[in-house]
Protein backbone atom coordinates (compact mmCIF):
# COMPACT_ATOMS: atom_id res chain seq x y z
CA UNK A 1 0.00 0.00 0.00
CA UNK A 2 1.49 3.72 -0.72
CA UNK A 3 1.03 6.29 2.21
CA UNK A 4 1.97 8.98 -0.69
CA UNK A 5 4.85 11.27 -0.93
CA UNK A 6 6.75 8.12 -1.88
CA UNK A 7 6.26 6.30 1.26
CA UNK A 8 4.74 2.84 1.04
CA UNK A 9 3.71 0.43 3.70
CA UNK A 10 5.30 -2.98 4.02
CA UNK A 11 5.64 -5.79 6.20
CA UNK A 12 9.11 -6.73 7.51
CA UNK A 13 11.03 -9.04 9.89
CA UNK A 14 12.99 -7.32 13.07
CA UNK A 15 16.82 -8.68 12.82
CA UNK A 16 17.64 -7.15 16.37
CA UNK A 17 16.98 -3.87 15.06
CA UNK A 18 17.70 -4.23 11.04
CA UNK A 19 14.92 -5.13 9.19
CA UNK A 20 13.89 -7.13 6.26
CA UNK A 21 11.43 -7.17 4.26
CA UNK A 22 9.02 -10.46 3.90
CA UNK A 23 9.65 -12.35 1.21
CA UNK A 24 6.18 -13.16 -0.75
CA UNK A 25 7.35 -16.97 -0.27
CA UNK A 26 7.68 -16.74 3.21
CA UNK A 27 4.00 -15.03 3.29
CA UNK A 28 2.56 -17.82 1.07
CA UNK A 29 3.72 -20.40 3.51
CA UNK A 30 2.70 -18.86 6.47
CA UNK A 31 -0.76 -19.76 5.78
CA UNK A 32 -1.67 -15.63 6.74
CA UNK A 33 -4.39 -13.95 5.07
CA UNK A 34 -3.28 -10.11 4.41
CA UNK A 35 -5.68 -9.13 6.79
CA UNK A 36 -4.00 -11.48 9.21
CA UNK A 37 -0.47 -10.31 8.55
CA UNK A 38 -1.27 -6.77 9.17
CA UNK A 39 -3.00 -7.65 12.46
CA UNK A 40 0.07 -9.39 14.05
CA UNK A 41 2.10 -6.44 12.28
CA UNK A 42 -0.46 -3.97 14.61
CA UNK A 43 -0.38 -5.98 17.31
CA UNK A 44 3.43 -5.69 17.55
CA UNK A 45 3.20 -2.17 17.07
CA UNK A 46 1.22 -2.11 19.85
CA UNK A 47 2.83 -3.96 22.01
CA UNK A 48 6.24 -2.04 21.89
CA UNK A 49 4.64 1.23 22.45
CA UNK A 50 3.33 -0.47 25.83
CA UNK A 51 7.02 -1.73 26.27
CA UNK A 52 8.33 1.63 26.01
CA UNK A 53 10.59 0.39 23.12
CA UNK A 54 8.98 3.38 21.16
CA UNK A 55 8.30 6.50 23.72
CA UNK A 56 6.33 9.14 23.29
CA UNK A 57 6.74 12.59 24.34
CA UNK A 58 4.98 15.90 24.32
CA UNK A 59 6.70 18.73 23.23
CA UNK A 60 6.18 22.69 21.62
CA UNK A 61 7.70 24.06 18.61
CA UNK A 62 9.94 27.37 18.81
CA UNK A 63 6.66 28.78 17.94
CA UNK A 64 4.89 26.99 20.90
CA UNK A 65 2.82 24.74 18.78
CA UNK A 66 2.51 21.53 20.84
CA UNK A 67 3.70 18.28 19.21
CA UNK A 68 3.86 13.96 19.98
CA UNK A 69 7.00 12.77 19.11
CA UNK A 70 6.98 8.97 18.60
CA UNK A 71 10.94 7.76 18.87
CA UNK A 72 13.44 5.66 20.35
CA UNK A 73 13.09 2.71 18.00
CA UNK A 74 12.81 1.75 13.73
CA UNK A 75 9.51 1.11 14.52
CA UNK A 76 8.71 4.98 15.24
CA UNK A 77 7.50 5.66 12.21
CA UNK A 78 5.19 3.22 11.48
CA UNK A 79 2.64 4.13 14.23
CA UNK A 80 0.83 6.48 12.09
CA UNK A 81 -0.71 2.79 10.74
CA UNK A 82 -2.31 2.34 14.90
CA UNK A 83 -6.20 2.27 14.63
CA UNK A 84 -7.32 5.35 16.70
CA UNK A 85 -4.44 7.25 16.84
CA UNK A 86 -6.11 10.24 15.91
CA UNK A 87 -8.92 9.78 18.28
CA UNK A 88 -5.81 9.10 20.75
CA UNK A 89 -4.05 12.40 20.17
CA UNK A 90 -6.32 14.94 19.03
CA UNK A 91 -7.41 15.58 22.64
CA UNK A 92 -4.25 16.20 23.92
CA UNK A 93 -3.29 18.54 20.65
CA UNK A 94 -6.58 19.92 20.58
CA UNK A 95 -7.44 19.51 16.95
CA UNK A 96 -9.93 17.12 15.08
CA UNK A 97 -7.28 17.08 12.29
CA UNK A 98 -3.95 16.03 13.44
CA UNK A 99 -0.88 16.88 10.93
CA UNK A 100 2.02 13.61 10.75
CA UNK A 101 5.72 14.33 9.78
CA UNK A 102 7.33 10.93 9.17
CA UNK A 103 11.48 12.36 8.92
CA UNK A 104 12.96 9.36 9.10
CA UNK A 105 11.86 5.50 10.69
CA UNK A 106 13.04 6.59 13.95
CA UNK A 107 11.02 9.43 14.31
CA UNK A 108 7.03 10.86 13.97
CA UNK A 109 6.00 13.57 14.95
CA UNK A 110 2.03 14.43 15.48
CA UNK A 111 0.53 18.06 15.31
CA UNK A 112 -2.58 20.10 15.31
CA UNK A 113 -4.08 21.35 12.04
CA UNK A 114 -1.39 23.82 11.02
CA UNK A 115 -2.05 27.33 8.68
CA UNK A 116 0.06 27.02 5.14
CA UNK A 117 2.74 29.38 6.95
CA UNK A 118 2.48 27.44 10.27
CA UNK A 119 2.82 24.13 7.89
CA UNK A 120 6.37 26.02 6.26
CA UNK A 121 7.43 26.86 10.12
CA UNK A 122 6.93 23.95 11.40
CA UNK A 123 8.49 21.76 8.38
CA UNK A 124 11.68 23.85 9.06
CA UNK A 125 11.69 23.20 12.87
CA UNK A 126 11.51 19.76 11.99
CA UNK A 127 14.02 19.30 9.16
CA UNK A 128 16.58 21.38 11.76
CA UNK A 129 15.80 18.84 14.68
CA UNK A 130 15.23 15.41 12.65
CA UNK A 131 17.47 15.99 9.61
CA UNK A 132 20.57 13.11 10.85
CA UNK A 133 18.06 10.14 10.90
CA UNK A 134 19.57 7.43 9.58
CA UNK A 135 16.78 6.38 7.76
CA UNK A 136 15.56 9.17 5.88
CA UNK A 137 11.70 8.96 4.70
CA UNK A 138 9.70 12.73 4.16
CA UNK A 139 9.86 16.36 5.29
CA UNK A 140 6.15 16.37 3.66
CA UNK A 141 3.11 16.26 5.80
CA UNK A 142 0.00 13.54 5.97
CA UNK A 143 -2.91 14.36 7.36
CA UNK A 144 -5.09 11.85 10.12
CA UNK A 145 -8.93 13.31 10.30
CA UNK A 146 -11.80 10.36 11.07
CA UNK A 147 -8.76 7.77 11.28
CA UNK A 148 -7.81 8.38 7.64
CA UNK A 149 -4.45 9.19 6.59
CA UNK A 150 -3.91 11.39 3.21
CA UNK A 151 -0.94 13.10 2.00
CA UNK A 152 -0.93 16.73 2.16
CA UNK A 153 0.31 18.56 -1.18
Amino acid sequence: DTLGHGLYVTVVYDQNGLVQNVPTKDFEESGMTLEQLKDSAISNLTRAIKNQQITTMLHKTNDSIPFVLFTDSWMSASCILLPGIGDRLKGQLGSESLFVCLPHRDAMLVFPALSKEQTLKVQQFVKEKESDGAKPLSFEFFEIKDNKIKAIN
